[in-house]
């Protein structure tokens, strides 16, 4: 495998290390007690490559601080030195050549997003680690036009951050919606089915027309109305036969007192009979006005009746498109409520099948733009899974190769990788990374508290009071 490695690291007055010259192999452990250097070492390769202005660095009671690395693959020499007052200088070697922006080139080389290997066994800083070394980024447009929708209809998500972030606040936003939508669909097909189920049938004068009686009853009413006018006019005929009667019995009976009191008062005669003769025109006046026939009402009574027993009829008729109508409204209501159902169910539909992507085509289609630390890596519910075993319960064998994928992504060209305080593993897990990284073409630089780990191709510094040395083997 083509890269740069570093062969020697000499560091002179930096931190705890007043002399150190090491020369690297493959797999490098630096043990040791705590305070006595082992981590210098990882922080004066950072000095080399970064730089720092904190004078601090410098031993205490020096005038400078130096830092020297070689790197055969590139003929280069890199040295830089440090004063207490955090004044810096670099100088970059190829051969015999100075580099003109030396800075510039190692930025081109180191990479400042390394990771340790051993912080995998951290669940806070292994997902943003494995997350760092997959260079993901979704822009707003990109995203529209996966989901096939406008701009202006994305979530407002924040798309600065990694891109399975965004993928997944996007997936967490339409999975809430899609819970919201699913309760809505459920209660308005409760609803409507609660409703279809006490539904009574339309009755069949639904289809009778009711504009259509209320004209014939209009019509009926001009008709009754004439007959009661009639009606009206009859009993005031009747009334005045009576009055014309009444009329004739009180003349008849005056007549009648006059015919005695003649009788009774002969020297009355003459003016009675003028009184009388007065009578008799009355009289006659009065049987003139009597008819021969009074009207008979009998038929127009009976022709009221019946108009009043149509119009009854139609106003039954009407009450009855009325109530048809009041169903039928009734049935519209609950159309409504199954077509706001269907919408729903058709909107929840699509959540769904946006969810799904998200979580799904989406998603591969995204991360298969990248390389991935190691065959099969998932990213599922805001953590990582390997063949859909959730990191935290991998094999020793499988962590080790997902830690080491992830730092070899993330190590630069200089491939050159840390462990810092590997003593936080056992010699299991050791022996799995060894096997894991064993020539790999990577420089590894192993910090450990207390004494090395068994393995037969290590080279072994031993930290101790400020000074590196190399442990021969016995």
């Amino acid at each position: 495998m083509s890269g740069i490695n570093v062969s020697v690291l000499r560091i002179k007055n930096f931190l705890s290390i007043a002399d150190a010259e090491i020369h690297l192999g493959q797999v490098n452990q630096v043990v040791g007690n705590n305070n006595q250097g082992k981590t210098t070492v990882l922080k004066a390769l950072e000095f080399a490559f970064a730089g720092s202005t904190d004078g601090t660095m410098v031993r205490h009671g020096e005038d400078r601080a130096e830092v020297i690395i070689e790197l055969p693959d590139e003929a280069m020499r890199i040295q830089r030195k440090l004063s207490p007052e955090g004044a810096q200088s670099l100088d970059v070697k190829r051969g015999e050549f100075k580099v003109s922006r030396p800075q510039g080139v190692l930025d081109g080389l180191f990479s400042e997003a390394s990771f340790n290997p051993v912080d995998l066994l951290d669940p806070k800083k292994r997902t943003d680690a494995i997350l760092n070394s997959m260079p993901i980024s979704i822009a707003p447009e990109e995203l529209a036009e996966y989901l096939g929708v406008p701009v202006s209809a994305l979530p407002p998500l924040d798309y600065k951050q990694h891109g399975l972030r965004v993928l997944e606040a996007a997936h967490k936003f339409y999975f809430q919606r899609r819970a919201e939508a699913n309760r809505d669909t459920k209660e308005k097909l409760s609803k409507y089915e609660a409703f279809k189920s006490e539904l009574p049938l339309i009755p069949e004068a639904a289809t009778l027309s009711r504009a259509d009686k209320f004209a014939e009853i209009e019509l009926e009413s001009k008709v009754l109305g004439r007959v009661k006018e009639q009606i009206a006019q009859v009993d005031l005929r009747i009334e005045n036969a009576r009055r014309a009667e009444a009329k004739v019995a009180r003349y008849e009976g005056e007549i009648e007192f006059l015919d005695k009191e003649i009788a009774e008062l002969e020297q009355k005669i003459q003016v009675l009979k003028k009184q009388r003769e007065m009578g008799e025109r009355l009289l006659a006046d009065a049987r003139a006005e009597v008819p021969r026939a009074l009207p008979d009402r009998s038929a127009l009574l009976a022709e009221a009746a019946e108009s009043e027993n149509r119009i009854a009829g139609h106003r039954q008729v009407i009450a009855e498109i009325e109530h048809a109508q009041s169903i039928k409204r009734q049935h519209e209501m609950v159309a409504g409520y199954h077509a706001e159902a269907t919408r729903a169910e058709e909107y929840a539909k699509g959540l769904d099948e946006t969810v799904k992507a998200l979580a799904g085509g989406i998603k591969k289609k995204i991360m298969s733009q990248v390389e991935m630390p190691v065959p099969g890596l998932e990213y599922v519910d805001g953590g990582f899974q390997i063949d859909g075993v959730p990191i935290d319960h991998l094999s020793t064998s499988k962590a080790m190769r997902l830690a080491i994928g992830v730092a070899r992504k993330l190590s630069g060209p200089t491939k050159i990788i840390c462990l810092d305080g590997a003593e936080a593993l056992d010699q299991e897990t050791y022996t799995a990374l060894r096997a894991e990284i064993e020539g790999d073409g990577y420089t590894y630089i192993i910090t450990k508290v207390g004494e090395p780990f068994v393995a037969a191709n290590d080279k072994v510094f031993r930290a101790k009071s400020g000074v590196v040395s190399e442990v021969k083997p016995a």
